[in-house]
């Protein structure tokens, strides 16, 4: 574990605000799973949620924060068809429906009730490509 990262994972992190929808489409369509919840008063929540070998923070709150702005944010995940249908269950946008792409990913693009952007792919190497 390395001492000066909190919780001991990767030292950059993405920051994320919305409403507490955003827990349930992480959980559901990203297999995340809650490592620390903070309830902060009121409706807010700071929620330090794992993907795979990374974390989110999510700094929720219905309304969201007035300070907060939407982000993009980049997550590979093993099944993109999935997660692309469990977002069906999710309030977010698929924007860019899955499909495989020129670089060796398939991928999708969902927007969430936020405005946040989150691209999800899985790195699909071909046999035989240099």
């Amino acid at each position: 574990m390395t001492q000066h990262i909190r919780n001991g994972f990767s030292a950059v992190r993405p920051y994320v605000f919305g409403p507490h929808s955003i827990l349930t489409f992480v959980e559901t369509c990203l297999d995340g799973k809650v490592l620390v919840r903070h309830d902060q008063g009121g409706n807010a929540a700071h929620i330090e949620v794992q993907v795979g070998d990374s974390i989110i923070v999510l700094e929720l709150r219905d309304p969201p924060h007035e300070s907060g702005f939407p982000g993009s944010i980049y997550v590979y995940v093993e099944d993109v068809d999935l997660a692309a249908s469990r977002a069906e269950n999710c309030e977010v946008e698929i924007f860019s429906p899955a499909e495989d792409k020129p670089y060796e990913e398939r991928q999708m693009g969902v927007r969430d009730s936020f405005g946040n952007v989150w691209w999800i792919a899985r790195f699909m190497p071909q046999v035989g490509l240099s």
